[in-house]
């Protein structure tokens, strides 16, 4: 028995590698379903089942799998993690989230790296719970619990920017902007180009009404990630409030014509025959801005509308800018094309099951 189940390992192995590079995960998470009834209280091939699940979008039924990978090695911290992740991030099941990082904190040491990845993961559980909470006196108990969570993952992972930046966030939410920026700049000496440090330094400089630096920020985090739609949206308002609608026309008709590239790229694509290739080809577009069904980071860009909103004084949180009706003509045409931008993107989104 031992040595059929070892093959029969091998074989989903391979069939986990083929599958997965022709992006057929449905299809896999489907055969790893049947494996379980000959291979219940293997770890490896439930595993394989939860990752899977995680792959083609059944986010719930990844996490039950998980569960029961955590029965079968209490000892692995990246487990709870992979579970508190998916709660947190598709599926916004915030107290799950919570229970699953709170395991990988109860490992303690045993759990190495990942100590600090459970401290970040429970730090913003307690930012998201804290947001959707509707007492003023539980924001502010949320709000702080995560503060002191996230500083307690800085601590032991100080070289980790994302970590940084998380912490950086959640002082901005809480109105912090100076200590923010302060924790922001330590990111980025850490990892220079990331695109999600930038683009939060140019809110937070939008934020002091310092537009100028926001807007040289903004334009290098753009020279880096041309395609990000979501650093062009932030482009185009601080252009509107800076320079004048006549700057931020350029930049929209820039990101029309980007948007019909990408359409047009996706019609072509949507053939049957040609509908692996357009699953391989089509990140390279919308990994920026656009996220897809698949892609399941930390819901930071959840944060960051949240942080425009906070940040009302910068004027990116409104669309007071776009939609005066006694404005020029230029400022109704740029109302028209953001009107129009927006629109096509919720368009695309429901063409590619965002």
């Amino acid at each position: 028995r031992a040595v059929s189940l070892r093959d029969a390992s091998a074989v989903y192995d391979l069939l986990s590698i083929t599958l997965g590079r022709r992006g057929q995960y449905v299809m896999l998470s489907e055969c790893l379903e049947r494996a379980m009834k000959f291979a219940f209280d293997e770890f490896h091939l439930w595993y394989q089942l939860a990752l899977s699940m995680v792959a083609c979008g059944k986010s719930a039924y990844a996490v039950s799998v998980l569960k029961e990978c955590a029965k079968l090695r209490p000892t692995d911290p990246t487990v709870p993690l992979l579970a508190a992740k998916v709660c947190i991030g598709s599926l916004h099941w915030l107290e799950e989230g919570e229970h699953f990082a709170k395991m990988v904190i109860d490992l303690g040491e045993d759990a190495g790296e990942s100590l600090a990845k459970g401290y970040l993961a429970l730090g913003l559980t307690y930012s998201l719970q804290a947001t959707d909470a509707t007492l003023k006196s539980t924001q502010d108990e949320l709000n702080k619990k995560a503060l002191q969570t996230l500083e307690r993952a800085r601590d032991l992972a100080p070289e980790d920017h994302q970590i940084i930046l998380y912490l950086s966030l959640q002082l901005a939410l809480v109105r912090q902007i100076s200590d923010a920026i302060d924790h922001l700049q330590e990111a980025l000496q850490l990892c220079k180009d990331d695109m999600n440090s930038l683009h939060l330094l140019a809110l937070l400089f939008s934020a002091q009404k310092h537009y100028q630096h926001a807007l040289d920020v903004i334009n290098m985090a753009v020279a880096e990630y041309p395609e990000s739609f979501s650093l062009l949206f932030t482009k185009v308002k601080l252009e509107s409030i800076h320079k004048g609608p006549e700057e931020a026309l350029v930049t929209c008709r820039h990101m029309l014509q980007m948007w019909q590239m990408v359409y047009d790229l996706g019609v072509q694509q949507s053939k049957p025959t040609d509908k692996v290739q357009s699953q391989t080809l089509f990140p390279t577009y919308i990994c920026h801005g656009l996220p897809s069904s698949s892609q399941n980071p930390v819901p930071l860009w959840t944060s960051l509308r949240v942080l425009t909103h906070h940040l009302g004084s910068a004027g990116l949180a409104t669309h007071g800018q776009f939609s005066d009706p006694s404005g020029s003509p230029q400022t109704q045409q740029l109302l028209r094309l953001k009107v129009f931008a927006t629109s096509s993107l919720k368009v695309k989104k429901l063409l590619f099951h965002f």
